[in-house]
Formats: C-alpha cells, sequence, structure tokens
C-alpha cells in the first residue's frame, strides 16, 4: 500500500500507450470499478458488494485495498459506491439515519420498484386499489418480505427491507474491509 504505482496500458493493437501518471492511473481504476460493478455488486444507482461463492476473505480485502488505494493515489472513489454503505463502514451503524437507509435503498432499486416505493412512502398508496397493492406486494415479494403490510406499517417494513439488503447481506465483505477502509480516517 505503501508503493508508488506506475500504470502502462498496452491498447488492442498490443501497442503501449503514450499517456502516463495519475490521468492514466485514475482511468485504470475506473475500468476497474466498472469490471467490479458488473461482477460483484448489485443495485441501480448506488450499489453495494454481494457475497459470492467464489470471493472469499483474500479476493475481497485486495478490492477493499484497491478502494483505498485509488483514493489514496489520485482521490478516486467509486461513484455508484452506496454512500450510505460507505458511512457504515467507516463510522458504524450508528452514522445511517433510516432517511439515509431509505434514500439510499430508493437508488438500489430499480425505477418501477422505486415508483411504488415512493409512492408508499409518501401516503399516496391507493390501499383498495387491487392493481397498485399487486405492484407493491410484488416489489416487496422481490425482498422476500413475510410481513402483512398496510398505511400504518408500511414505512418501518420500507426501512426493515433497506436494512436487509444494504447491510446485513454486504456485512462479510463490510468485515473485510474494516480496517483496511479505517486507515483513510484522520
Amino acid at each position: 500500500m505503501g508503493q508508488d504505482i506506475e500504470i502502462i496500458v498496452i491498447d488492442a493493437r498490443g501497442v503501449e500507450e503514450v499517456g502516463r501518471g495519475v490521468g492514466v492511473l485514475r482511468d485504470v481504476f475506473s475500468l476497474f470499478w466498472k469490471e467490479t460493478y458488473d461482477s460483484l455488486f448489485i443495485g441501480e444507482n448506488e450499489r453495494v458488494p454481494c457475497v459470492r461463492h467464489d470471493y472469499q476473505r483474500e479476493e475481497w480485502v485486495a478490492v477493499g485495498r484497491i478502494l483505498v488505494k485509488g483514493y489514496l493515489t489520485c482521490q478516486y472513489l467509486p461513484v455508484l459506491l452506496s454512500q450510505m454503505f460507505l458511512a457504515w463502514l467507516f463510522w458504524g451503524e450508528s452514522a445511517v439515519s433510516s432517511y439515509m437507509l431509505t434514500q439510499s435503498f430508493r437508488n438500489y432499486i430499480s425505477a418501477d420498484e422505486k415508483r411504488v416505493i415512493d409512492q408508499c412512502l409518501a401516503g399516496d398508496m391507493q390501499w383498495d386499489d387491487k392493481d397498485e397493492m399487486d405492484q407493491l406486494l410484488e416489489v416487496l415479494s422481490n425482498y422476500d418480505c413475510r410481513s402483512k403490510v398496510n398505511s400504518e406499517n408500511i414505512v418501518h417494513i420500507i426501512e426493515e427491507i433497506a436494512h436487509k439488503e444494504l447491510l446485513q447481506k454486504p456485512q462479510y465483505i463490510a468485515d473485510c474491509w474494516k480496517d483496511i477502509v479505517c486507515t483513510l480516517l484522520p
């Protein structure tokens, strides 16, 4: 982690590219995170890492080290990495408010799911409309909701689902990264 990195990029024809320095390094980190988002993370506009059978502690620690090295060398942070996940990683669960959790969840889910969830959070859900209820139940079943929902408990249930998806599921990865990313704190 204490070593400087110099990257040389070889193009598709096998020719060494001319660029050098922090710009090239930033491009390489950007390409790494694009591939990593597609293979190791889940979510739409905000993503969290997901457990895979072929990634154990050693691999997750390596990804965490790349996260830290990218920030230390060129102030690169992956833009799709959930802000709430990072706050939780740095400062623990007490740093995550219900509002922050709900907003991150809204960015994590698909646009169609977000429309339904936003309707519930705004209190605009028509509980007697069969089509709207079917849409809500479909969204909730996507996240294995086991509770009977109503207008009084829907906000709480959304928070519980967000907590499970954004904090509980990536807990193993957070444990692998915690000691590494904490080196960024003053």
